[in-house]
């Protein structure tokens, strides 16, 4: 009998949100026999000042192969020298431990200094959520294409994503549809309960509550100031009514110091109905979004993370969506957008809370990352898809010009 070695697989991961829709992916190949699975932590998860959400990869219990350390501040070469201190951190990981194949997730800047050391050392990469759009001034869309381009592999989370990736350029064989992670913990109750979210936040589950997190706009820093200026001010009026928000710091993009300082002083101000995490970890977080979904409680996911289009609806869960950082995301009946208004982000957070035919149109809209299974599907994919010269020598979608330009 012929027995092969499992493929070993790197995974990297830079960021809170960015693990917690990796997780399912994780644990499918780490039990999948097929596979070994070496995970490499970087950006915020091994940063003091990113708040080391390294914890919540230790709660899941999957061992840390490596860390690769870079800078996070809130100055504007900060990114590009994180880019470049993750490649080097990779480059060194990659030439140590000797991996198959890499796996890569979505549009942060730390990742895509894994994928650039990945790809130049000819390491077969595996991008996941590739295709998507944000056009509201964060730079996801360009680092998210250019991921795309390095990689070898794309598997994507919804139909649009994927005709996109191929308009590209990329050979259709090589773009795989597998669908949204999320799925995969609605379907496996995998998220915390009402008595755990109270006892972990000190609030009551049975009263409304607002879930907040915004994240800064790095191309647009008027537009973080005015947002923030509008959303604050909604929030503490909501609290003087009597409602309850839960807030989450923001990601590490240049302007986040001036969402952390602004948060900072609202907690101060607002006593005990205003709850500030650095950040809930996937398992609370994704418990709040549930028991907004739960007949008969009241939570809004309100701020503008890419949860509110992407996840939340998964959880039949409301959204308001303030400003621009998610336009051209594709959403579903579960979001309501406002801009930087403080009265519309008002009115649109009371309609989300307590207008029920709102609540039953999220119900019958469906959500647009449908998946089934996809920690599992991604894991068949990486171990049964040849690893060979074919995979590796990518076609340039320049090439018809070039014999068109000869003939």
């Amino acid at each position: 009998m012929v027995t092969t070695s499992p493929r070993h697989i790197v995974a990297y991961s830079g960021s809170r949100a960015e693990f917690g829709l990796q997780l399912p992916l994780l644990q499918a190949i780490q039990a999948d026999r097929r596979l070994r699975l070496s995970l490499v932590l970087g950006g915020t998860h091994v940063s003091i000042q990113g708040g080391r959400t390294e914890w919540e990869v230790a709660e899941s219990g999957l061992a840390i192969a490596d860390r690769v350390q870079c800078t996070v501040v809130d100055t504007r070469q900060a990114t590009p020298i994180a880019i470049g201190e993750t490649a080097i951190g990779m480059a060194q990981t990659f030439d140590r431990i000797a991996p198959d194949a890499c796996l890569v997730y979505a549009d942060r800047f730390e990742t895509f200094g894994a994928a650039i050391a990945a790809t130049q050392m000819a390491i077969p990469t595996f991008h996941v959520e590739g295709g998507d759009v944000t056009e509201g001034g964060a730079l996801d869309d360009a680092v998210r294409d250019a991921i795309s381009r390095l990689a070898h592999v794309h598997l994507t989370t919804n139909g649009v994503a994927t005709a996109r990736i191929i308009r590209m350029g990329e050979e259709p064989w090589r773009v795989i549809q597998v669908g949204a992670v999320v799925g995969d913990y609605v379907r496996r109750g995998d998220f915390a309960g009402i008595d755990e979210i109270e006892g972990s936040l000190g609030i009551d589950g049975r009263e409304p509550i607002v879930l907040f997190t915004l994240h800064p706009i790095p191309t647009d820093l008027a537009a973080t100031t005015s947002e923030l200026a509008a959303s604050l001010t909604a929030l503490a009026e909501l609290v003087e009514e009597g409602i309850q928000v839960v807030a989450t710091q923001p990601n590490n993009d240049h302007g986040a110091d001036q969402i952390r300082a602004g948060l900072d002083q609202l907690s101060d101000d607002l006593g005990p109905n205003f709850v500030l995490r650095d950040s809930l970890g996937r398992r609370l977080f994704h418990g709040l979004l549930a028991l907004g979904g739960t007949s008969g409680h009241r939570l809004a996911l309100v701020g503008n993370s890419s949860a509110g289009v992407k996840e939340a609806g998964a959880f039949n869960c409301p959204c308001v969506n303030v400003g621009q950082r998610q336009r051209g995301r594709l959403r579903g009946g579960s979001v309501i957008d406002v801009g930087a208004d403080t009265q519309a982000i008002v009115s649109a957070i009371r309609s989300a809370l307590t207008d029920d035919a709102y609540r039953s149109r999220i119900l019958e809209a469906g959500h647009p990352y449908a998946g089934r299974d996809v920690g599992q599907s991604v894991a068949d994919v990486l171990a049964t898809l040849p690893l060979d010269t074919v995979l590796l020598n990518k076609k340039s979608p320049h090439a018809e010009w070039n014999h068109q330009d000869n003939a």
